[in-house]
C-alpha cells in the first residue's frame, strides 16, 4: 500500500503499510468505490535493519467518519438547546 524511508546520519528508517485486498464488508462492495469500504491494515517500521514497530487497525472510510463527527455530543445539545427555546 505504502512504503517510506527516511535517512539518519548512521541509518535508513523505513515504514511500511500493507491492506487486504478485499473488504471487510463484501456484501456492500457492488459498484461502490474502494474508498467507500473498511480495510484491514498493518504498519511495520524498521529503524535502521531491526523491526522497531508494528500495528494492525481498520481502516474506517472517510465519509463514514464525518459522519460519525456530524451526529457528535456538543452538536446533538446545540440541537436540542435549540428545539428547547422556542
Amino acid at each position: 500500500m505504502e512504503s517510506n524511508s527516511d535517512k539518519r546520519p548512521n541509518r535508513t528508517d523505513h515504514t511500511l503499510t500493507w491492506q487486504q485486498n478485499v473488504p471487510l464488508d463484501p456484501q456492500n462492495a457492488g459498484g461502490k468505490d474502494a474508498a467507500d469500504h473498511a480495510y484491514s491494515r498493518m504498519d511495520l517500521h524498521i529503524l535502521g535493519n531491526e523491526p522497531a514497530d508494528y500495528r494492525t487497525y481498520i481502516k474506517i472510510p472517510d465519509e463514514f467518519e464525518r459522519k460519525q463527527d456530524e451526529q457528535s455530543l456538543p452538536r446533538t445539545l446545540l440541537t436540542w438547546a435549540g428545539l428547547l427555546s422556542r
